[in-house]
This record gives structure tokens, C-alpha cells and sequence, in this order.
């Protein structure tokens, strides 16, 4: 996502949420590895409280990077939109300097100074 000189504060919250959403998925899956692997490996006992502990941190990891990456969608957007905006008000622009708007013979004022 790129930084947004427009919203600099906004743009920080979504760097840090993405940040912080993608390490919290980090340690869930490790979190969730080493109940795992002690169970396997080691004999003990499946934690089944600390494994829906674990997928509920992951959950939340996922959402908070999700938020940030739908708060970076919509800066695309704002962007694209002032994109657009700009080149079509050129394009109006240029349009009425290089060509006069046609005549419309069939237009009442049109036909006063024919026959006068």
C-alpha cells in the first residue's frame, strides 16, 4: 500500500494494523504448531482451550489485515477518481479552446438574420 500524503494519519493506522494483523497470524500458527507438535511428538495432551484461543488470535490477525488492506483499496480508489477527474476536465478544457461548438441550423435563432 502506498503512503497517502492526504491522509498521512489514516495511512499509518492501516500500515500498523496490517503490521500488527500479520504478526498476530504469525505467532497463532506457531502458537498452534507447538500445541500440535507436543501433542505428537511428546505425548501431551491436546490444549483444546489454547487451540481456540490460538484460531481466535488468528481470526483477529486476519481481520486486522483485511481492514487495513480495504483502507488501502479505498486510497486506490480516491486516486483513480481524482485521476479521472483531472484528465476529463483537461479534456473539456481542450475540447472548447480548439473547436467552437457547431451551429445548429434547425435552432429558432438560427433562422433570424437568413431572411431578415
Amino acid at each position: 500500500m502506498k503512503y497517502n500524503s492526504e491522509f498521512p494519519t489514516l495511512s499509518t493506522v492501516a500500515k500498523i494494523m496490517r503490521i500488527v494483523g500479520i504478526l498476530a497470524m504469525i505467532f497463532a500458527i506457531l502458537a498452534l504448531l507447538e500445541v500440535a507438535g507436543g501433542a505428537i511428538f511428546k505425548g501431551y495432551r491436546w490444549d483444546f482451550a489454547k487451540i481456540i484461543i490460538d484460531m481466535g488470535v488468528f481470526a483477529a490477525g486476519l481481520l486486522l489485515e483485511a481492514f487495513g488492506e480495504i483502507i488501502g483499496v479505498l486510497f486506490a480508489i480516491e486516486l483513480n477518481t481524482r485521476k479521472y477527474a483531472s484528465s476529463a476536465q483537461a479534456e473539456i478544457a481542450a475540447s472548447r479552446v480548439s473547436s467552437p461548438a457547431p451551429k445548429n441550423p434547425n435552432h429558432p435563432q438560427a433562422a433570424i438574420g437568413k431572411d431578415g
